[in-house]
């Protein structure tokens, strides 16, 4: 064998004899170590890998010592986030409501198994801790390690194994049978062998690494099974290994047998309750730990410290089942126990037990009994609660003849800005609980006047400018909770430009002014000659009363349960915000119960229907309408009114009455659905402007008068600049816009219409691609969407004349615009020619020099329909545009070559709607340029 040969093989053994070593827990020497960590990594993983050693203990063994690691024997489960039973009894114990709250007999409760939560997790390693602390008691076996530390004359360290006899050998003081000794007998015996044979030395003993022991655990564990445990493991550290006990398994009566007998039996609620270990004896090699069966249970839920299940083993009574559960809490209500029981017969019963009484406590439980203890109710009694605007809302204890002034004493015990002269005090009928309110006012309080208070009122105070809605919500729903089918709930509301809108508690004799105050009042926008309230009668039917709310009379209107009050802005549409209500008053409707509307227009700020109430006068239904305008005539209205017998008669008539005196002495009583119109003045006209713009000596806004002539209008402005080209100027009016705008509609559809049959047409004779004409359809839309649409409108005139004198003359309107531009340098060419351009005018170009300088016309251009439109707006066609002159054309003209409408289907209508649009858009151009 060479030397390469030998030194592998050397390189192996010490290998080999490494990871023996390492099985064994002796500790190899150095040179052993040298060696094995000169092979090749590759070598030393394989090695390991095959032995099943860790790899990074044998290599960190020839430096530090490896610090020992103790495995994890299971996992453990996150902590319980939830809060504690003390916890929710302070929680609900800080809330302090007097609200009423039912706690249902018949829930179900979620009751757990009690105990097995404790081996919750699973075994990770079977592999024993190394880091134990070893008792003075343990029994030293074959394969523990025993570190003896030699010091005196010299000093030294040393391990040795307990072997299969029993016995140490130690250098100078030879084999010593150790085996059946404690550790506590061991470490006398050390010393006194080291005194009596090595003079000069001394001897600390301690144990190292100990040996292993195979169990058995059996029965009802998670995972039945042989293990392997460390030495010192007790019966609770065997079961944590096997992943605990199944929950149809005992944790009461949990044996440990030895050679057949029956050692010891664990009771784990002594651990759990108690904290009781003396029974968790350790366990030997070949013991069993056998758990059977669980025995009897019983639940206890509810108002308990541990609500679970238990397992029974000497416990007979309810007192013992009350004992684990840990005990009754302070909330607890004994009188009102419930037992769920299976009986002798096999059937489901209910016990009801006062566990109050001791006899009770005495009874006998029996197995599958599900007890449940109820609460206290959380509502709190004897207390007054004080909520809102104040330094320290709260509860606050009752005493008899308590009043309002010994909780709020003066200012300094509500906040700043507090409403003086609104407060309420919400009380219960002692008989139901059904909540009412009383109205009170600081100002009296702090005045000394005294309010009384009774148990479990509630003072609720506001701020002047704080929401109001919040405080109350929950008593207002409580409020229309608790009304019977047909009986309204007791509430009010105010709707408009009041500070604090909303719904409010009806009091006793609640009026109109009292809801105002406690909306906070009327804004400074808001309308006191006219409001309404919306109510219902006995019969479910929507009424409507007018209110003067500037009259201290009508203020003391009595309110009814769910009555609405509306309050309108000065400047408010009325008929809008009463929309909802009139359309309940229509609906209402019957042959025995008329239409109860009434309609006013003309001259009116806001004409429209309004609700009708009873013996309404013409000064009412004026004020619903927001007034009369400045243009209304005061000498005479028109009063229609509707006459029918319900029967077969049906008429109409019309009278006039003298409005100036109704407004001053209403006599007039209106009916439902009458009919009122308020005429103008005669003569009487709004202010009326037309605007001058472009080349004007004064160019603006002017205030013209009815039959006022353009040119009269044109001399206030100065007349024209030296600059200004009246044969350009673009007249607009409001009037011919909209005639344009329709009829551009109108023409869209048709042509929509003729498109979509000339389509149909070409698709059934399939003589030409459906494609071809859906351009158009795109194109109209394009056109009449576009900004040309401003330039709508558009009158072509003579201007010239008109300032002349020499034509009729035109009477202007209301909005009427003149633009005036500079005499234009241009010609523009559009259409259909090849570019759509402008052209510097040259006067000794003629039409078609100018469709050369545009490209041409294209293929579809209809040469036959050009046209020219001068820059007046006026249109000239000429017979044939080849015999146009270059005299013809003139600065500011727009030649427009249409499309040829044969080559589109006969769609004639195109025509029409691109000379619209051509026009405005020379409007648009005019205007743009001034």
């Amino acid at each position: 064998m060479n030397t390469l040969s030998r030194r592998i093989t050397t390189l192996l053994v010490t290998g080999v004899s490494l990871i023996a070593f390492q099985l064994h827990a002796q500790q190899p020497t150095a040179e052993q170590l040298k060696m094995f960590q000169s092979l090749p990594k590759a070598q030393q993983a394989a090695l390991a890998k095959q032995y099943g050693v860790d790899l990074n203990a044998i290599q960190g063994a020839g430096g530090a010592p490896a610090q020992i690691s103790n495995p994890n024997v299971v996992i453990p489960t996150a902590p319980d986030s939830a809060e504690t039973v003390e916890e929710d009894i302070v929680e609900e114990a800080a809330k302090e409501t007097t609200a009423d709250t039912k706690e249902s007999r018949n829930t179900q409760m979620d009751l757990q198994m009690f105990g097995y939560d404790l081996f919750a997790g699973a075994p990770t390693t079977f592999a024993p801790a190394t880091d134990i602390p070893v008792p003075g008691e343990y029994i030293v076996g074959p394969g523990d390690n025993i570190n003896l530390n030699l010091y005196g004359k010299t000093n030294s360290q040393l391990t040795v194994v307990v072997d299969r006899e029993g016995k140490i050998n130690v250098p100078e003081l030879g084999p010593i049978h150790v085996a059946g000794l404690s550790f506590q007998e061991l470490k006398a015996m050390m010393k006194e062998e080291v005194k009596q044979r090595a003079i000069g030395l001394s001897v600390l003993t301690t144990l190292g690494e100990l040996r292993s022991v195979r169990i058995f655990i059996l029965g009802e564990a998670n995972r039945p099974g042989s293990y392997t445990v460390s030495s010192l493991s007790t019966i609770t550290n065997a079961l944590f290994v096997s992943g605990g006990i199944k929950k149809t398994g005992s944790l009461r009566n949990i044996q440990l047998k030895r050679n057949g007998q029956l050692v010891s039996t664990f009771d784990l609620y002594d651990l759990l309750l108690k904290g009781d270990t003396s029974d968790d004896v350790r366990v030997l090699p070949g013991d069993v730990i056998f758990v059977p069966p669980v025995g009897k249970t019983v639940g206890i839920g509810g108002e308990v410290k541990r609500s679970a299940i238990f397992e029974l083993k000497e416990e007979t009574t309810f007192a013992d089942l009350v004992q684990l559960s840990g005990g009754f809490l302070p909330t607890t209500y004994l009188p009102a126990t419930k037992v769920n029981r299976i009986d002798t017969t096999g059937q489901r019963t209910i016990l009801d037990l006062d566990l109050s009484d001791s006899a009770n406590l005495q009874r006998s439980l029996n197995n599958g009994d599900l007890v449940r203890v109820f609460s206290i109710l959380d509502s709190l009694e004897d207390v007054v609660t004080v909520a809102g605007h104040v330094y320290r809302p709260g509860n606050y204890a009752f005493n008899d003849g308590m009043h309002v002034g010994d909780i709020l004493a003066d200012i300094k015990d509500v906040l700043p800005n507090v409403d003086l002269s609104y407060a309420l005090i919400r009380r219960e009928t002692p008989v139901n609980r059904e909540i009412y309110f009383e109205q009170f006012a600081l100002r009296d309080v702090f005045a000394g006047q005294t309010v009384a208070l009774a148990p479990r009122d509630k003072v609720v105070v506001f701020a002047n400018d704080g929401e109001r809605d919040a405080l109350i919500a929950d008593d207002i729903a409580r409020l229309r909770g608790q009304t019977m089918l047909n009986e309204p709930a007791k509430v009010v509301s105010v709707v408009g430009p009041v500070k604090q809108p909303g719904s409010y508690p009806l009091m006793q004799g609640m009026s109109v002014k009292q809801l105002l105050q406690a909306a906070g009042n009327l804004t400074l926008t808001a309308e006191e000659e006219y409001a309404v309230i919306i109510r219902r009668n006995a019969q479910r039917d929507v009424e409507v009363v007018t209110l003067n709310l500037s009259d201290d009379a009508l203020l003391a209107t009595s309110l009814q349960a769910e009555d609405q009050l509306y309050v309108f802005g000065k400047d408010q549409d009325r008929a809008d915000t009463l929309a909802p209500v009139m359309s309940q008053l229509a609906d209402q409707a019957t042959k025995e119960l008329e239409n109860q509307l009434i309609t006013i227009s003309g001259e009116v700020r806001f004409p429209g229907t309004y609700p009708y109430s009873k013996d309404m006068t013409i000064p009412e239904i004026v004020l619903a309408a927001g007034g009369l305008t400045e243009s209304a005539y005061l000498e005479e209205i028109e009063i229609s009114r509707f006459f029918t017998d319900k029967s077969s008669i049906a008429s109409r008539n019309t009278y006039q009455v003298n409005l100036g005196a109704e407004l001053s002495d209403p006599k007039t009583k209106l009916q439902a659905k009458d009919v009122i119109q308020v005429r103008r003045i005669p003569q009487w006209y709004e202010d009326q402007y037309i605007e001058l713009g472009g080349e004007f000596v004064f160019p603006g806004r002017y205030l013209v008068k009815d039959g006022e002539s353009l040119r009269s209008v044109i001399e206030r402005a100065g007349g024209f600049t030296h600059l200004a080209y009246p044969g350009a100027a673009v007249f607009m009016r409001d009037s011919v816009k909209d005639k344009n705008v329709e009829e551009l509609a109108r023409l869209e559809k048709v042509l929509e219409k003729q498109i979509e049959i000339a389509l149909a047409a070409k698709a059934m004779s399939a003589t030409l691609g459906v494609q071809t004409a859906s351009p158009d359809k795109d194109k109209i839309a394009n056109l009449i969407q576009g900004d040309d649409m401003d330039g709508l409108g558009r009158v072509a005139i003579d201007l010239t004349a008109q300032v002349s004198g020499q034509n009729s003359p035109i009477e202007v309107f209301p909005n009427d615009k003149l633009f005036v531009p500079r005499k234009p340098a241009t010609v523009q060419i559009l259409g259909e020619v090849q570019m759509n351009s402008a052209h510097v005018f040259n006067g000794d170009l003629s039409l078609s020099d100018y469709l050369a300088l545009a490209g041409g016309t294209t293929q579809f251009a209809d040469e036959s329909g050009i046209y020219v439109i001068r820059a007046d707006g006026r249109v000239v066609t000429p017979n044939s545009w080849f015999s146009y002159t270059n005299s013809d054309i003139q600065a500011g003209d727009t030649i427009v070559v249409p499309l040829d409408v044969n080559l589109r289907d006969g769609l004639g209508l195109w025509q029409q709607v691109t000379q619209i649009i051509y026009n405005s858009a020379v409007a648009v151009a005019a205007i743009r340029g001034l």
